[in-house]
C-alpha cells in the first residue's frame, strides 16, 4: 500500500527510527485503530524517544517520505512515528464525501499517543499535510508542536501556534467555495490549477520540502 512506503525508508540515522503505521482496515473504528497504533508504539519502545511524530495523512493515508526523513534526521533517529489511515481515496473525494472522518481519527489517535506517554516527555508533535493539516486544526492543543503543510485555503485557520508551509503557488491553498461568490474567474482558475497541483518539481504547487 503506498501509504505504508514509508515503513521500508532506509534508516540512515545513528538510532534506529520507530516507524509505526496503521492501514484502515485494521479495526472497525477510529478507537480500534487508535489502540492499535499504540500498542505496536509501546511494543517498538516508541515511548521511551525523545520525540513522538503523529502524522495525519492525506486521504488516501499517503505519507511523505521526505517529512518521515527531516524529522529522523533532524533528531538523529531518536523518534517514532504514528500514522493511522482514515480513508483510502484522494483527498479531494475524501473531503467532498468522507464527512469529519479525517478530523475524527486525528482526534482519536492524536489523545489515544498523547494518554500512553509518560509526564515528563518525550515531545510530542503533530504534523498534517493536505487534507490531513486541516484534520490535525481541532487537535493542536494536545501537541507540544504542530506542523501543517499545505493547509487547504477551505479549512479553518489555526486557533492554536502551528507553523505552516504554504508554497505560494499551491492551489489547494488558494481555493476555497466563497472564492466563487467574491471573484468567479480566480474561483476557476485555480479550481483548474488542482488537477495538476501535484505534477510540478518539490516546494511548488502541492508538493513541499521539509
Amino acid at each position: 500500500m503506498e501509504g505504508r512506503r514509508f515503513l521500508d525508508l532506509p534508516a540512515t540515522t545513528p538510532t534506529a527510527p520507530v516507524r509505526v503505521y496503521v492501514d484502515v482496515a485494521a479495526a472497525a473504528d477510529d478507537a480500534g485503530r487508535a489502540a492499535a497504533a499504540v500498542d505496536a508504539l509501546r511494543r517498538a519502545g516508541g515511548p521511551a524517544r525523545g520525540t513522538v511524530l503523529v502524522i495525519v495523512p492525506t486521504g488516501s493515508g499517503w505519507v511523505d517520505p521526505a517529512a518521515v526523513r527531516a524529522y529522523e534526521n533532524r533528531l538523529g533517529g531518536d523518534v517514532a512515528t504514528v500514522v493511522v489511515q482514515y480513508a483510502d481515496r484522494p483527498s479531494w473525494l475524501e473531503y467532498l464525501l468522507g464527512g469529519h472522518a479525517a478530523e475524527r481519527s486525528a482526534a482519536a489517535t492524536l489523545t489515544a499517543v498523547r494518554a500512553a506517554l509518560p509526564p515528563d516527555g518525550p515531545r510530542l508533535v503533530l504534523l498534517g499535510e493536505s487534507l490531513g493539516a486541516a484534520a490535525a486544526l481541532p487537535v493542536a492543543r494536545l501537541a507540544d508542536e504542530c506542523v501543517l503543510a499545505g493547509r487547504p485555503g477551505s479549512a479553518d485557520d489555526p486557533q492554536d501556534a502551528c507553523t505552516e508551509l504554504a508554497n505560494p503557488d499551491d492551489p489547494v491553498v488558494a481555493w476555497s467555495p466563497g472564492l466563487l461568490l467574491t471573484d468567479p474567474v480566480r474561483f476557476w482558475q485555480v479550481s483548474a490549477a488542482l488537477l495538476i497541483a501535484q505534477d510540478v518539481p518539490p516546494g511548488h504547487g502541492h508538493r513541499y520540502r521539509f
